[in-house]
């Protein structure tokens, strides 16, 4: 991952927020922890690269505006200022090995033009194209999308999949969509939701402190366990088996008695390290649900 549960190497991660919501400032401090390859948000582990960020929805004046309220050198990461993305173009900025990460902001005016809205199949094909591209480089993406306004008038309490504007087939052209909103009633408090489907796990939530002084980003509570958290259990996994695995696999069971952890909770653990290739598995016949027992890769 480029930025960890968010940005994966070679995919498009899409991000859905209302106009004002505060996802232009977020992606900026996102890229300025990529840049520097420091913790996004606190919490999140990020691979220091090199990032561009395509700006098709706001002015020069207003990005040097934040850029400035928010203390980063206007040199630290490239920002290019567009009328449109041209997927052709954007496939050569792909290909060309610059960049490790490439924000669009926004895909609503980017990548839209008069014969081609986001309810269209030409749009859609577009995202298919630009996430081959990400994937055959190896780049992460991550680009910006506007929401459909609240049918019965009232503010938002969460960001479900049928509120992100244009065909339902957008987020099949993506690895992985995410939502962002700012919580009603509390100033500079946002949610930020997990609408699936490849490296987030569908329905996460997670709830960050800004500030409206310079646009920074805290990740305080999470739905699931915090980041910082699920890497020490992973960490105290791999040792666990370092020190059960003398002569063969071990059950997640095994595992969670020596790492103080629950059965359930250490068997997800593992399902997800196996996923991501940092653990390996063999599977135990017999009856009823398939059992695995784990051993270092």
């Amino acid at each position: 991952m480029l930025v960890e549960d968010v940005v994966a190497r070679g995919g498009l991660t899409l991000l859905a927020a209302e106009e004002g919501a505060g996802k232009t400032a977020f992606l900026m401090r996102l890229a300025e922890a990529v840049t520097r390859g420091d913790e996004f948000m606190g919490q999140l582990v990020t691979v220091k690269s090199r990032v561009l960020m395509l700006q098709a929805d706001e002015s020069e004046m207003d990005t040097a505006f934040k850029l400035r309220r928010m203390g980063i050198d206007p040199n630290l990461f490239e920002v290019m200022h567009v009328e449109r993305f041209d997927v052709a173009s954007l496939q050569d900025l792909i290909a060309s090995g610059k960049w490790g990460l490439i924000i669009m902001d926004s895909l609503t005016h980017g990548l839209t033009e008069e014969r081609c809205g986001v309810s269209d199949d030409a749009f859609t094909k577009r995202l298919y194209k630009l996430r081959k591209a990400l994937a055959a480089s190896n780049v992460g993406g991550i680009a910006t999308t506007h929401l459909n306004k609240p049918w019965n008038g009232q503010s938002r309490q969460t960001i479900v999949k049928h509120d992100i504007a244009g065909l339902s087939t957008i987020k099949n052209a993506v690895s992985d969509t995410w939502g962002l909103l700012p919580l009603c009633g509390q100033e500079d408090v946002f949610k930020m939701v997990c609408i699936g489907k490849r490296f987030c796990p569908t329905g996460t939530e997670w709830e960050i402190q800004g500030s409206v002084e310079d646009f920074s980003f805290q990740l305080t509570t999470c739905s699931r366990d915090m980041p910082k958290e699920r890497r020490t259990l992973n960490q105290k996994i791999v040792d666990a088996l370092s020190e059960l695995d003398q002569e063969s696999d071990v059950s997640s069971a095994d595992i969670a008695r020596v790492v103080d952890s629950s059965p359930e909770v250490t068997r997800r653990y593992c399902a997800d390290m196996y996923g991501m290739g940092q653990i390996a598995r063999v599977i135990v016949k017999g009856s009823g649900r398939p059992q695995y027992r784990y051993f270092n890769s």
